[in-house]
């Protein structure tokens, strides 16, 4: 994991995120051309707001948690567990809308693990299919059986125990995700279910897309997630 630094007022409780970015000019469209804005100094504009305060320097220690929306979401919230070398906080990041830049706040508490969550794949799914169907069929396979054959593979995957599941590879974007191979039990498992609602031929084509798409990441693995429970001991110390 990147270690995340921050810069903490402990007066006013504001918080501000280290980047690269702070000194990153910023644009806005007008009249046809992308302008430059006056360039921006976070960091200075922040240290100079605090001058004379007593600033406290914290660094990442955890994992980040995503709490809602999902990871490519700018309306997302996160947290994050830092400590300041003797005790640990978390950091919230949200924005209020999505034309402002993501605010920070200190919470006192810990990230509890909360078990592991397995999921289908159902984006790359639906358009792994659409893909797969039009080159070995007569015709594609409907919107309305694709539907179909998630929902049964989300039902069949609802049986399955996390500790059963073999890691077969981790997520190179999220270090809180893993994928899990589809066993052979849980392959012919789905294609039972399918059996009563497909005919032989697209049986027989889902049988391959499932052998074709179940290793590593593929769109026929599961993904793991691990699950989170936020306990504050304190109330939030600041809100920006």
């Amino acid at each position: 994991m990147v270690e995340e630094r921050y810069i903490c007022c402990r007066n006013c409780n504001e918080v501000h995120h280290v980047t690269p970015f702070d000194k990153a000019p910023e644009y806005i469209w007008a009249e046809g051309e992308a302008r430059e804005l006056p360039r921006r100094d976070d960091w200075r504009d922040f240290m100079h707001r605090h001058a004379g305060h007593r600033l406290e320097s914290l660094r990442s220690v955890g994992e980040s948690c995503l709490v809602s929306g999902e990871a490519a979401d700018p309306m997302k919230v996160d947290y994050i567990e830092v400590t300041n070398g003797h005790d640990l906080f978390l950091i919230r990041s949200h924005r209020k809308n999505i034309a402002e830049p993501l605010s920070f706040e200190l919470v006192q508490g810990r990230l509890a693990p909360a078990g592991v969550s397995v999921e289908v794949q159902e984006n790359e799914l639906r358009k792994e299919l659409k893909h797969h169907f039009p080159w070995r069929m007569p015709e594609p396979l409907s919107d309305q059986k694709i539907e179909l054959f998630i929902g049964l593979f989300k039902e069949m995957v609802a049986s399955l125990r996390p500790d059963e599941i073999e890691i077969s590879s981790p997520s190179y974007t999220d270090t809180r995700t893993e994928y899990g191979s589809l066993e052979s039990a849980g392959k012919e498992a789905l294609v039972e279910r399918c059996k009563h609602h497909f005919s032989p031929l697209e049986i027989e084509e889902i049988r391959r897309f499932i052998e074709t798409h179940v290793e590593d990441d593929g769109v026929m693995s599961l993904r793991l997630a691990k699950l989170y429970m936020i306990e504050e001991s304190r109330e939030t110390l600041h809100s920006r």
